[in-house]
C-alpha cells in the first residue's frame, strides 16, 4: 500500500468517527477532509413522509387579578371551549372532593365546556359579577343577593341552589355548606 492510498485510508476512519461522534465542521476538517467534500447524510425516508407536527397551542392563561363571571364564562374557562384547551390550565384536585378541581368546575359534553362553576373560598382573589365583588365568605343568600335576580332556593339532592340573572346559578354543597359555588351551563339543546 503507497503513503498516499494510507493518508486517504487514515482520513476516512477519522472522517467516520466524527461522523458517528458527531463531530463538528472544525472536527471534520481536522480529519483532514475539506469542508466542501463533507457531506450530510440524507433524512431516512420515514424523516420525508412524516406528517408535519401540529402547532402546539398556548397555555391558558389564568393571571387575571380578578375573575369575571358572565353567561358565557368564569375566568378564563368559556362554554364551548375544547377540553384539550382547559387542560392547559393544570387545574387543582379539590381538597375534598376528587372529581371536582378548583378554583374552577368544568363539565363537558362532546369534549367541550357545556358548564363551568367557581368556587368563592378557592379562588384566592375577587369574583366579579356585573360589576360587583362577590367576597369569598358570602353565604348562598349574599351571593345571590350581589348576582341579582335570583329566584326561591331549591333544596336538590347534594345542595341548595338559586337560579340567578344572566343564568348564573349560586349554589352550595350539602356536604360543604359554607363553599359557595357560581356556575355557569350552556342551554339545552
Amino acid at each position: 500500500m503507497g503513503h498516499k492510498t494510507g493518508t486517504n485510508l487514515t482520513r476516512l476512519a477519522l472522517l467516520s468517527v466524527c461522523v458517528i461522534a458527531g463531530c463538528s465542521e472544525k472536527g471534520k476538517q481536522e480529519a483532514g477532509t475539506p469542508p466542501s467534500a463533507v457531506q450530510e447524510p440524507e433524512p431516512s425516508t420515514a424523516a420525508k413522509t412524516a406528517p408535519p407536527k401540529a402547532p402546539t397551542q398556548t397555555p391558558l392563561l389564568d393571571e387575571a387579578s380578578t375573575i369575571e363571571v358572565t353567561a358565557r364564562s368564569i375566568g378564563p374557562v368559556a362554554l364551548g371551549m375544547p377540553q384539550a384547551r382547559v387542560a392547559s390550565l393544570g387545574l387543582a384536585v379539590h381538597p375534598q372532593y376528587s372529581a371536582m378541581t378548583i378554583p374552577y368546575s368544568v363539565y363537558y359534553k362532546d369534549e367541550k365546556v357545556s358548564g363551568v362553576g367557581v368556587s368563592l373560598r378557592n379562588a384566592k382573589r375577587p369574583v366579579i359579577v356585573a360589576g360587583k365583588t362577590i367576597p369569598a365568605t358570602a353565604t348562598l343568600d349574599e351571593a345571590a343577593e350581589l348576582v341579582g335576580e335570583c329566584g326561591e332556593a331549591e333544596l336538590l339532592i347534594g345542595g341548595t341552589t338559586r337560579q340567578c340573572a344572566q343564568g348564573i346559578t349560586v349554589s352550595i354543597g350539602s356536604g360543604s355548606p359554607e363553599e359557595v359555588w357560581l356556575r355557569i351551563d350552556a342551554p339545552a339543546e
